[in-house]
């Protein structure tokens, strides 16, 4: 897990130099080219924060390729999941839920008078957007990349691909009260919380990998004569919500702890910095007990492992393995 995070980290790490130098060239044209950036920005960040969570099947293939993150992203993109049509329509479709949209249809007049007054706001507001983002030095603008992608997006598609939405619905969106970016909120959110979404990237790998079987591969050096024994059940409890989550953190555990005895540590201090770290899910005692008994008896340092435990005085529960 570590080697193909610290290849997509080092790759997205050496494009900031390249972006940041674009930046100051030309900060109104990055803007309009900062789509190709948020992407990267999104499959680097996700790979960041929730890559332990990925099966490490696809993540050791991953780690193989020479760019993994031009890989990710390319896929991510052709998968249509940080599109702008989508959200505008959804946006759209919450405005006409809106207790202040109103009820009463309006005539074709109308619709063309509204049209053109929508026009005229996305002009003024596109140009807001650019003085503010001429504005902000490049550590600022990385900062707020998917805010302001997602708003220029916003602007572009509502006024120059109008072909994908209703008149009507154009119409009741010029008639909105104060800036139309203030009823955009949600869409900024949502897309700025792809960095943290499963969702995506489970999708993209088994179109990358396809001959890649989920829960063929562990992350940690089990013991050689478990190995099967291993794969059977880590095949099983992998259905249950529960377990899995339990798995997840044991899993995690037990890689964090490898890196640090490849280090020069010994298992009882990797133990000690890393049982912390690896709870990404906030899992209960109940859930670390049943983690401990499990690497305890499937991990080639179980057992070093379990006398830690012992030593720490804290009691756990049994997972019936």
């Amino acid at each position: 897990m570590d080697t193909v995070k610290q290849k997509i980290d080092a790759d997205y790490r050496s494009r900031l130099g390249q972006w940041e130098e674009e930046f100051y060239q030309d900060d109104v044209g990055f803007l309009e080219r900062l789509h190709d950036v948020c992407v990267a920005q999104i499959v680097h960040d996700n790979l960041m924060k929730c890559g332990d969570r990925y099966d490490a099947g696809y993540l050791a293939a991953l780690a193989e390729e020479k760019d993994p993150l031009d890989m990710l992203a390319k896929a991510y993109e052709d998968g249509g999941f940080f599109a702008i049509a989508p959200y505008a329509q959804q946006a759209l479709d919450a405005l006409k839920k809106s207790p202040d949209s109103g009820s009463s249809p309006m005539g074709k007049d109308e619709i063309d008078e509204k049209l053109s007054l929508l026009d005229s706001r996305l002009a003024m507001e596109r140009a807001w957007l650019k003085r503010e983002w001429s504005s902000f030095d490049f550590d600022l603008a990385m900062s707020r990349a998917v805010e302001y992608d997602t708003l220029w997006e916003l602007y572009h598609t509502y006024q120059h691909e109008q072909g994908l939405y209703s008149p009507e619905d154009l119409a009741l969106l010029a008639s909105s009260h104060g800036p139309i970016r203030d009823t955009m909120d949600w869409v900024v959110i949502s897309r700025d919380l792809l960095k943290e979404s499963l969702d995506e990237l489970q999708q993209v790998f088994p179109q990358l990998y396809p001959d890649i079987q989920i829960g063929e591969t562990a992350p940690f050096r089990v013991k050689p004569e478990l190995k099967e024994a291993y794969q059977e059940f880590r095949t099983k409890v992998c259905g249950d919500f529960y377990s899995a989550g339990i798995l997840r953190y044991a899993e995690r555990w037990a890689a964090m702890m490898e890196d640090k005895i490849e280090a020069g540590a010994t298992v009882a201090e990797a133990a000690e910095a890393t049982h912390h770290l690896a709870d990404t899910e906030n899992i209960s005692g109940f859930m670390y007990g049943q983690a401990v008994n499990l690497l305890s008896g499937y991990w080639e340092h179980g057992d070093e492992l379990r006398q830690w435990q012992e030593q720490q005085n804290t009691p756990h529960l049994t997972m019936g393995m």
